[in-house]
């Protein structure tokens, strides 16, 4: 097996940033459109984030290359596994951040030192939380992000969505659109199984919300007949909506 993971090659035709376009342009571009991704921290014990996101990269075909990185493995997920950035078979481009609060900020710097233009940190534990800590740690990644000039998304990230790309890499794998016209990326429609499960449960909130309406416009109503029959006729459409 090779020593590392190319699930589709690069078309070289395809639009990127002019010589005079702005700093956040090229920012969002190289982001957006990494030549490779490296998973900082991967690990396959069950459930966790970076096994889930390497499951999406690997079913909507990213077009780039893969490499996972944690000091002690030397394979995963039935492909090498790498020791660090220095190791690595190309220079990093955009780096998913999957390690411990504490070491997030050092792995910034490295990656930038080796060549990347872009990070997503996975990874909480920063300013939304309010102990010193946290706190602390948070300033010295916006110190780092500074100083390296990296575009980065999180800490505490989802993940991103690059549909040109096939590039998804959310923490939840379980979601999957079949219908042809949305085949191979994720959430294709507007009904709850085309949705991820991340989103599922949103709009099954919201309809629970609208179902709550109903019935409260259902007891406003009281011995309005009229009111009444129509209140109670959106209740059940509501219900029927949900479980479909």
């Amino acid at each position: 097996m090779e020593a590392h993971v190319s699930t589709a090659s690069v078309s070289s035709d395809k639009w990127s940033p002019p010589p005079d376009a702005s700093q956040i342009v090229k920012s969002i571009h190289a982001m957006l459109h990494p030549r490779n991704i490296v998973l900082v921290g991967a690990t396959d014990k069950p459930g966790n984030y970076a096994e889930r996101i390497w499951n999406n990269l690997i079913r909507y075909k990213f077009e780039g290359d893969l490499y996972p990185v944690n000091a002690k493995r030397e394979t995963i997920w039935g492909v090498p596994c790498y020791k660090d950035f220095a190791s690595l078979p190309d220079k990093p481009d955009h780096v998913l951040v999957l390690v411990p609060a504490r070491f997030a900020v050092q792995v910034i710097r490295d990656a930038a030192a080796a060549g990347a233009r872009s990070a997503t940190i996975v990874t909480s534990g920063f300013s939304e939380l309010q102990d010193e800590d946290s706190q602390r740690l948070a300033g010295e990644l916006q110190q780092a992000i500074r100083e390296t000039g990296l575009a980065v998304t999180g800490p505490n990230c989802l993940g991103n969505l690059s549909a040109g790309e096939n590039l998804f890499t959310n923490i939840d794998d379980r979601g999957r659109s079949e219908h042809p016209r949305h085949r191979g990326l994720p959430g294709g429609g507007t009904e709850h199984q085309g949705l991820p499960r991340c989103l599922q449960g949103r709009a099954r909130r919201r309809q629970a919300g609208d179902r709550a309406q109903a019935r409260r416009l259902r007891r406003r109503a009281g011995g309005r007949d009229g009111a009444y029959r129509r209140a109670g006729r959106l209740d059940r459409d509501l219900r029927r909506d949900l479980d479909t």
